[in-house]
């Protein structure tokens, strides 16, 4: 059993944040463990005793909350001073990014510069100070956040130099922007406003639709779905097929359904829709989210070798179309709460070597909320992406973002708001950020926005493209600029 402990001053961060805090290993994969507040300290106690990073959201200038890490800590028995190992683990990636920049040729702006260095010597004082706590404790936050400040003003740059060049040698790109739907039927008008920006569609069909009793197939909602796209002449994703989220398996499998017979029906179920289906689907999303906890308590061994199966079924029986499967969050937040033997890199680099046939990853990334995404700023966004994409295949996005941060009637399930300062011109910010950086990365292949309306049941509270009254949020246009600016 292993314990780190932090002390906080109480006046620089917010309670309830502490909740969200986890520790990660160098793999980035966070260690389930439990925290407590014990006397000004915060004591984070895991199974194991290797080292790791903390992350947790922490007040940052005029920002508001960001998540932030440590750098890789050891344990002992004096506890760390939580802002001082936050600004060095903030201030030592910056200089690294900067660096590794300047030797691919990138020049960062010299405000940048200025304000990492800077950034630098404030926290090289806030370690000479320690014995002076309050002057320490304020030096470590201004480094902080000129470090944060000055990562995204490289980070900036750096985008629009990537698009820039990008753009002088292909004016538009061929990137996938759109929206998953599914069972909502739209008014002209809001499909009108879908037109203006999507020139893709993620079509969220899943095994629960198309079985709804057993051995009783119905694609009616995936015929209808296609024929609008085929009118539209737009690619197409379709899934995912075996929806691994509460409520989305077929009402006749309950919990205590033998494993094997879940897989002979998933089997089957592919099959039969992949016969008269094998080539009118650009992209099949075949399973996922990976890193939930799966509805039948399975082993993480039999869940890894069910979906090898289910890859292998659907690349048998439509060898040409691309396969995906999904993973939901992408920093893994999901496992600071439980023990997972092999998380969702793991699978998928094991799927890779075994050469079954994958070839996209679809990460699911709910913004701003507490059982979601945490905020965090555009270079920690990057870097992660940069993570996944070292597993060698092209990725797509999927996302939302709140409007509000008051309560949502119509949401279901435990989603919760991550502060209070939403509106929808921070929705609208926030996505028009995700949507450059996204554009820059080369392996991303699109990004699809996930929840349609507020006025229907849905996970995420106020993450719709229309609001209770059924009225177009700013982020719709937010899209659409974006897709004339940028896309075919």
């Amino acid at each position: 059993m292993g314990c780190m402990r932090f002390f906080i001053p109480l006046d620089r961060v917010d309670l309830g944040s502490f909740s969200l805090a986890y520790l990660a290993g160098w793999d980035y994969i966070p260690w389930p463990g439990q925290v407590f507040w014990n006397q000004g300290h915060l004591e984070i106690v895991r199974s194991v005793d290797q080292s790791a990073a903390l992350t947790m959201p922490w007040p940052i200038g005029d920002t508001g909350s960001l998540a932030v890490s440590t750098g890789t800590l050891i344990e002992r028995e004096r506890p760390y001073v939580l802002p001082l190992e936050l600004a060095r683990g903030k201030v030592g990636r910056a200089l690294n990014q900067m660096t590794e920049w300047q030797a691919l040729g990138f020049q960062p702006p010299t405000s940048a510069e200025e304000m990492v260095a800077e950034a630098t010597a404030c926290f090289a004082q806030s370690v000479v100070l320690r014995t002076d706590s309050e002057r320490s404790l304020k030096l470590a936050q201004t480094a902080l956040a000129l470090a944060v400040q000055a990562a995204e003003s490289a980070m900036h740059a750096y985008i629009d130099q990537v698009l820039n060049a990008t753009r002088a040698t292909q004016p538009k790109r061929q990137f996938w922007l759109g929206v998953e739907q599914g069972h909502s039927v739209l008014s002209q008008t809001e499909q009108a406003q879908i037109d203006a920006f999507s020139n893709a569609a993620m079509l969220r069909v899943t095994w629960r639709d198309c079985e709804p009793a057993k051995g009783q197939y119905t694609f009616d909602l995936i015929e209808r779905l296609l024929l609008l796209c085929r009118e539209q002449r737009r690619p197409r994703g379709v899934g995912p097929l075996i929806s691994l989220l509460p409520g989305e398996l077929p009402s006749w499998l309950g919990p205590d359904t033998p494993a094997e017979e879940v897989q002979l029906h998933a089997l089957q179920f592919l099959t039969t829709l992949l016969r008269d289906y094998r080539g009118k689907v650009d992209l099949w999303e075949v399973v996922g989210p990976l890193n939930v906890a799966n509805p039948f308590n399975w082993s993480d061994e039999f869940l890894a070798n069910f979906v090898a199966r289910v890859v292998q079924r659907v690349r048998s029986t439509s060898p040409a179309t691309p396969i995906a499967v999904s993973v939901r969050q992408p920093w893994l937040e999901d496992l600071r709460h439980r023990d997972c033997e092999f998380p969702a890199p793991v699978i998928l680099d094991a799927l890779i070597r075994a050469g079954v046939g994958l070839s996209h990853i679809v990460l699911d990334t709910h913004w701003g909320y507490e059982s979601g995404t945490l905020l965090r700023d555009d270079f920690d966004i990057s870097r992660q992406l940069d993570f996944w994409a070292q597993l060698g295949l092209p990725l797509i996005v999927r996302l939302c973002i709140p409007s509000r941060h008051d309560v949502d009637p119509l949401a279901v399930g435990n989603a919760k708001v991550q502060g209070e300062t939403w509106t929808e011109t921070l929705q609208a910010g926030w996505t028009r950020r995700w949507l450059r950086i996204c554009l820059a990365k080369p392996y991303l292949k699109g990004v699809f926005w996930c929840q349609l309306r507020d006025t229907e049941p849905h996970e995420f509270p106020h993450s719709g493209l229309w609001d209770v009254e059924r009225r177009g949020k700013s982020v719709l246009e937010t899209l659409r600029a974006f897709r004339s600016q940028y896309l075919r």
